[in-house]
Protein backbone atom coordinates (compact mmCIF):
# COMPACT_ATOMS: atom_id res chain seq x y z
CA UNK A 1 0.00 0.00 0.00
CA UNK A 2 1.25 3.02 -1.32
CA UNK A 3 2.32 5.47 1.84
CA UNK A 4 0.95 9.26 2.28
CA UNK A 5 3.08 12.09 1.58
CA UNK A 6 2.74 14.78 4.21
CA UNK A 7 2.34 17.05 1.03
CA UNK A 8 -1.00 14.83 0.03
CA UNK A 9 -1.54 14.72 4.11
CA UNK A 10 -1.54 18.69 3.77
CA UNK A 11 -3.70 19.17 0.42
CA UNK A 12 -6.64 16.77 2.02
CA UNK A 13 -6.37 19.05 5.20
CA UNK A 14 -6.85 22.26 3.32
CA UNK A 15 -9.78 20.67 1.30
CA UNK A 16 -11.60 19.51 4.53
CA UNK A 17 -11.18 23.18 5.85
CA UNK A 18 -12.64 24.37 2.11
CA UNK A 19 -15.66 22.49 3.08
CA UNK A 20 -15.06 19.06 1.05
CA UNK A 21 -17.14 16.31 2.18
CA UNK A 22 -16.29 12.79 2.39
CA UNK A 23 -18.12 11.90 -0.68
CA UNK A 24 -16.23 14.41 -2.35
CA UNK A 25 -12.49 13.31 -0.98
CA UNK A 26 -13.18 10.53 -3.33
CA UNK A 27 -13.54 11.89 -6.59
CA UNK A 28 -10.83 11.68 -9.44
CA UNK A 29 -10.34 15.35 -9.73
CA UNK A 30 -9.66 15.96 -5.98
CA UNK A 31 -7.71 12.65 -5.51
CA UNK A 32 -5.25 14.46 -8.81
CA UNK A 33 -4.98 17.64 -6.53
CA UNK A 34 -1.40 16.46 -5.21
CA UNK A 35 -0.19 16.87 -8.44
CA UNK A 36 -1.74 20.13 -9.17
CA UNK A 37 -0.64 22.04 -6.62
CA UNK A 38 2.56 22.95 -5.74
CA UNK A 39 4.56 22.51 -1.96
CA UNK A 40 4.51 26.13 -1.66
CA UNK A 41 0.80 26.72 -2.52
CA UNK A 42 -2.38 26.34 -0.50
CA UNK A 43 -6.11 25.67 -1.69
CA UNK A 44 -8.51 28.37 0.00
CA UNK A 45 -11.11 27.63 -2.02
CA UNK A 46 -12.86 24.74 -3.82
CA UNK A 47 -16.08 23.98 -5.85
CA UNK A 48 -16.71 20.57 -7.50
CA UNK A 49 -20.07 19.66 -9.73
CA UNK A 50 -21.55 19.62 -13.43
CA UNK A 51 -20.44 22.28 -16.01
CA UNK A 52 -21.20 22.48 -19.54
CA UNK A 53 -21.92 25.27 -22.27
CA UNK A 54 -24.50 28.01 -20.47
CA UNK A 55 -27.89 27.07 -20.99
CA UNK A 56 -26.96 23.69 -22.18
CA UNK A 57 -26.66 19.91 -20.35
CA UNK A 58 -24.12 19.57 -17.70
CA UNK A 59 -22.72 16.61 -18.55
CA UNK A 60 -19.07 16.63 -17.50
CA UNK A 61 -17.93 16.25 -13.78
CA UNK A 62 -15.30 19.92 -13.17
CA UNK A 63 -13.65 21.51 -10.56
CA UNK A 64 -12.51 25.21 -9.80
CA UNK A 65 -10.25 25.76 -6.95
CA UNK A 66 -9.30 28.75 -5.06
CA UNK A 67 -5.24 28.85 -4.09
CA UNK A 68 -3.28 31.49 -2.76
CA UNK A 69 -1.59 31.56 -5.66
CA UNK A 70 -4.06 31.37 -8.51
CA UNK A 71 -7.02 29.85 -9.79
CA UNK A 72 -7.34 26.28 -11.16
CA UNK A 73 -10.35 24.88 -13.73
CA UNK A 74 -9.71 20.95 -13.62
CA UNK A 75 -11.57 18.15 -15.46
CA UNK A 76 -10.17 15.02 -14.37
CA UNK A 77 -10.93 11.46 -14.97
CA UNK A 78 -8.85 8.07 -15.66
CA UNK A 79 -6.89 8.86 -18.95
CA UNK A 80 -8.04 12.18 -19.48
CA UNK A 81 -7.17 15.77 -17.63
CA UNK A 82 -7.94 19.09 -18.83
CA UNK A 83 -6.97 22.09 -16.63
CA UNK A 84 -6.70 25.79 -17.39
CA UNK A 85 -4.92 28.42 -14.99
CA UNK A 86 -6.87 31.50 -14.34
CA UNK A 87 -4.79 34.77 -12.40
CA UNK A 88 -6.72 36.24 -9.98
CA UNK A 89 -6.22 39.77 -11.93
CA UNK A 90 -8.83 38.55 -14.87
CA UNK A 91 -11.19 38.18 -12.73
CA UNK A 92 -14.16 40.09 -11.91
CA UNK A 93 -16.44 38.56 -9.61
CA UNK A 94 -18.11 35.11 -8.48
CA UNK A 95 -22.00 34.59 -8.51
CA UNK A 96 -23.94 32.09 -6.57
CA UNK A 97 -27.46 30.90 -7.29
CA UNK A 98 -28.66 28.48 -4.51
CA UNK A 99 -31.90 26.09 -5.23
CA UNK A 100 -31.50 22.30 -3.70
CA UNK A 101 -28.00 22.56 -4.99
CA UNK A 102 -25.55 25.52 -5.74
CA UNK A 103 -24.47 27.29 -9.29
CA UNK A 104 -21.32 29.12 -9.07
CA UNK A 105 -20.18 31.53 -11.86
CA UNK A 106 -16.89 32.55 -12.11
CA UNK A 107 -16.56 36.07 -13.98
CA UNK A 108 -13.59 36.11 -15.31
CA UNK A 109 -12.08 39.16 -18.44
CA UNK A 110 -11.56 35.79 -20.47
CA UNK A 111 -15.11 33.91 -20.13
CA UNK A 112 -17.12 32.54 -17.09
CA UNK A 113 -16.65 29.29 -15.73
CA UNK A 114 -20.01 27.70 -14.32
CA UNK A 115 -19.98 24.67 -12.04
CA UNK A 116 -23.03 23.02 -11.61
CA UNK A 117 -24.57 20.99 -8.48
CA UNK A 118 -22.29 22.46 -6.38
CA UNK A 119 -21.58 21.82 -2.41
CA UNK A 120 -23.16 25.37 -0.96
CA UNK A 121 -20.80 25.39 1.97
CA UNK A 122 -18.06 24.66 -0.58
CA UNK A 123 -19.44 27.65 -2.63
CA UNK A 124 -19.95 30.31 0.06
CA UNK A 125 -16.11 29.75 1.15
CA UNK A 126 -15.07 29.85 -2.15
CA UNK A 127 -16.54 33.11 -2.70
CA UNK A 128 -15.21 34.58 0.50
CA UNK A 129 -11.96 33.88 -0.16
CA UNK A 130 -12.23 35.60 -4.01
CA UNK A 131 -13.71 38.39 -3.08
CA UNK A 132 -11.20 39.06 -0.13
CA UNK A 133 -8.11 37.88 -2.10
CA UNK A 134 -8.96 40.87 -4.30
CA UNK A 135 -9.78 43.28 -1.77
CA UNK A 136 -6.47 42.91 0.19
CA UNK A 137 -4.44 43.06 -3.70
CA UNK A 138 -7.16 45.82 -4.75
CA UNK A 139 -4.10 48.09 -6.07
CA UNK A 140 -2.19 45.90 -7.69
CA UNK A 141 -5.57 44.60 -9.96
CA UNK A 142 -6.18 48.45 -10.61
CA UNK A 143 -3.10 48.92 -11.83
CA UNK A 144 -3.26 45.67 -14.02
CA UNK A 145 -7.10 46.63 -15.78
CA UNK A 146 -7.73 48.43 -18.64
CA UNK A 147 -11.09 48.80 -19.90
CA UNK A 148 -10.94 46.62 -23.41
CA UNK A 149 -14.27 45.65 -23.49
CA UNK A 150 -14.73 48.47 -26.77
CA UNK A 151 -12.77 50.84 -28.88
CA UNK A 152 -11.89 54.01 -27.00
CA UNK A 153 -14.26 56.64 -27.51
CA UNK A 154 -13.40 59.11 -30.69
CA UNK A 155 -10.67 56.76 -32.44
CA UNK A 156 -12.69 54.79 -35.42
CA UNK A 157 -12.10 52.00 -36.97
CA UNK A 158 -9.85 52.29 -39.84
CA UNK A 159 -11.61 51.19 -43.00
CA UNK A 160 -8.90 49.28 -45.49
CA UNK A 161 -8.50 50.04 -49.07
CA UNK A 162 -9.30 47.50 -51.55
CA UNK A 163 -5.94 46.07 -51.81
CA UNK A 164 -5.19 46.13 -48.42
CA UNK A 165 -8.43 43.96 -47.61
CA UNK A 166 -7.71 41.60 -50.34
CA UNK A 167 -3.99 41.24 -48.93
CA UNK A 168 -4.99 40.56 -45.36
CA UNK A 169 -7.84 37.93 -46.70
CA UNK A 170 -5.42 35.89 -49.11
CA UNK A 171 -3.10 35.14 -45.95
CA UNK A 172 -3.20 33.74 -42.42
CA UNK A 173 -0.20 34.37 -40.87
CA UNK A 174 1.35 37.68 -38.63
CA UNK A 175 3.45 38.71 -36.20
CA UNK A 176 1.45 39.99 -33.48
CA UNK A 177 3.08 43.15 -31.60
CA UNK A 178 2.19 44.34 -27.84
CA UNK A 179 3.59 46.24 -25.13
CA UNK A 180 3.97 45.24 -21.35
CA UNK A 181 3.84 47.18 -17.98
CA UNK A 182 7.45 47.81 -18.20
CA UNK A 183 6.45 49.70 -21.80
CA UNK A 184 8.99 46.23 -23.28
CA UNK A 185 7.38 45.74 -26.87
CA UNK A 186 6.50 41.67 -27.41
CA UNK A 187 5.94 39.69 -30.85
CA UNK A 188 4.70 36.60 -31.53
CA UNK A 189 3.80 34.56 -35.06
CA UNK A 190 0.01 33.98 -34.72
CA UNK A 191 -2.69 33.07 -37.30
CA UNK A 192 -4.98 35.09 -37.92
CA UNK A 193 -9.02 35.61 -39.12
CA UNK A 194 -10.54 38.57 -40.83
CA UNK A 195 -14.19 39.29 -40.10
CA UNK A 196 -16.19 40.35 -42.59
CA UNK A 197 -17.21 43.62 -40.20
CA UNK A 198 -13.34 44.43 -40.67
CA UNK A 199 -12.21 43.01 -37.42
CA UNK A 200 -9.37 40.44 -36.66
CA UNK A 201 -9.17 37.85 -34.53
CA UNK A 202 -6.47 35.93 -33.22
CA UNK A 203 -6.28 32.51 -30.64
CA UNK A 204 -4.09 32.37 -28.13
CA UNK A 205 -3.81 31.17 -24.42
CA UNK A 206 -4.93 33.09 -21.45
CA UNK A 207 -1.30 32.96 -19.64
CA UNK A 208 0.90 33.80 -22.36
CA UNK A 209 2.38 36.99 -22.80
CA UNK A 210 0.45 38.48 -25.16
CA UNK A 211 -2.67 37.83 -23.24
CA UNK A 212 -1.44 39.82 -20.21
CA UNK A 213 -0.04 42.63 -22.19
CA UNK A 214 -3.39 43.62 -23.47
CA UNK A 215 -4.93 43.93 -20.17
CA UNK A 216 -2.25 46.51 -19.48
CA UNK A 217 -2.15 48.23 -23.22
CA UNK A 218 -4.94 47.89 -24.92
CA UNK A 219 -2.69 49.36 -28.31
CA UNK A 220 -1.69 46.53 -30.68
CA UNK A 221 -0.22 45.94 -34.20
CA UNK A 222 -0.31 43.34 -36.64
CA UNK A 223 2.30 43.19 -39.33
CA UNK A 224 1.67 40.71 -42.50
CA UNK A 225 4.48 40.15 -45.20
CA UNK A 226 4.68 38.38 -48.43
CA UNK A 227 8.18 37.32 -49.52
CA UNK A 228 7.24 36.48 -52.82
CA UNK A 229 5.06 39.11 -54.39
CA UNK A 230 7.20 41.83 -51.91
CA UNK A 231 4.03 43.32 -50.17
CA UNK A 232 3.65 44.09 -46.17
CA UNK A 233 0.22 44.89 -45.12
CA UNK A 234 1.10 47.34 -41.18
CA UNK A 235 -2.02 47.10 -39.09
CA UNK A 236 -2.37 49.26 -35.68
CA UNK A 237 -5.50 48.70 -34.01
CA UNK A 238 -6.80 48.38 -30.03
CA UNK A 239 -7.38 44.65 -28.36
CA UNK A 240 -10.02 43.21 -26.83
CA UNK A 241 -11.56 40.14 -25.44
CA UNK A 242 -13.88 37.98 -27.16
CA UNK A 243 -17.02 36.83 -24.91
CA UNK A 244 -19.99 36.04 -27.05
CA UNK A 245 -19.55 32.00 -27.00
CA UNK A 246 -21.05 31.65 -30.35
CA UNK A 247 -17.82 34.38 -31.16
CA UNK A 248 -15.74 32.30 -29.86
CA UNK A 249 -16.30 28.80 -31.21
CA UNK A 250 -16.95 30.31 -34.71
CA UNK A 251 -13.45 31.89 -34.70
CA UNK A 252 -11.72 29.02 -33.00
CA UNK A 253 -13.09 26.97 -35.37
CA UNK A 254 -11.49 28.57 -38.52
CA UNK A 255 -8.08 29.19 -36.56
CA UNK A 256 -7.50 25.16 -35.21
CA UNK A 257 -7.88 23.13 -38.29
CA UNK A 258 -4.93 21.06 -39.67
CA UNK A 259 -2.27 22.31 -41.25
CA UNK A 260 0.60 21.10 -43.70
CA UNK A 261 3.80 21.28 -41.97
CA UNK A 262 6.41 19.56 -43.95
CA UNK A 263 5.61 16.28 -44.35
CA UNK A 264 3.19 16.38 -42.03
CA UNK A 265 -0.15 18.18 -40.92
CA UNK A 266 -0.55 19.36 -37.67
CA UNK A 267 -3.23 21.57 -35.32
CA UNK A 268 -1.58 24.78 -34.85
CA UNK A 269 1.25 25.19 -32.45
CA UNK A 270 -1.19 27.29 -29.69
CA UNK A 271 -2.75 24.04 -29.33
CA UNK A 272 0.63 22.49 -28.21
CA UNK A 273 1.04 25.41 -24.90
CA UNK A 274 0.09 24.73 -21.91
CA UNK A 275 -0.59 28.63 -20.41
CA UNK A 276 -4.18 28.15 -19.00
CA UNK A 277 -7.36 28.11 -21.11
CA UNK A 278 -8.18 29.55 -24.61
CA UNK A 279 -9.10 32.71 -25.26
CA UNK A 280 -9.80 34.90 -28.48
CA UNK A 281 -8.70 38.69 -28.87
CA UNK A 282 -10.49 40.76 -30.94
CA UNK A 283 -8.45 43.83 -33.04
CA UNK A 284 -10.11 46.75 -34.40
CA UNK A 285 -8.16 48.56 -36.46
CA UNK A 286 -7.42 52.39 -35.74
CA UNK A 287 -4.18 52.74 -38.56
CA UNK A 288 -2.89 50.53 -41.26
CA UNK A 289 -0.16 50.77 -44.26
CA UNK A 290 -0.03 48.82 -47.10
CA UNK A 291 3.18 48.54 -49.23
CA UNK A 292 3.56 46.76 -52.45
CA UNK A 293 7.39 47.29 -52.90
CA UNK A 294 7.14 45.47 -56.57
CA UNK A 295 5.02 48.41 -57.99
CA UNK A 296 6.86 50.86 -55.32
CA UNK A 297 3.15 51.89 -54.24
CA UNK A 298 2.05 52.58 -50.73
CA UNK A 299 -1.64 53.10 -49.61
Amino acid sequence: MKAITEHEKRIKQELIAAGVTNFGLKKFAIKYLPKVIHENEHIKGIVYGRYGIEGGPSLNEGTLIATDLRIIFLDHKPGYTKKDIITYDVVSGVKITTAIFSAVTLHTRLGDFVIRFANSNCANRFKKYIESHRIENIDSYQALTVDTSSPIPGVPSAILSAEASNFLHSHELATFSTVDKSENVDGAAVYYYPSPEGYIYILTKAETKKAHNIFTHAQVALTIYDELTLRTLQLQGLASVETDPLHKQYIFDHIVKPRQYGDKKRLPPVTQLDKGAFMIIKITPTNFKYRDYKNDKTI
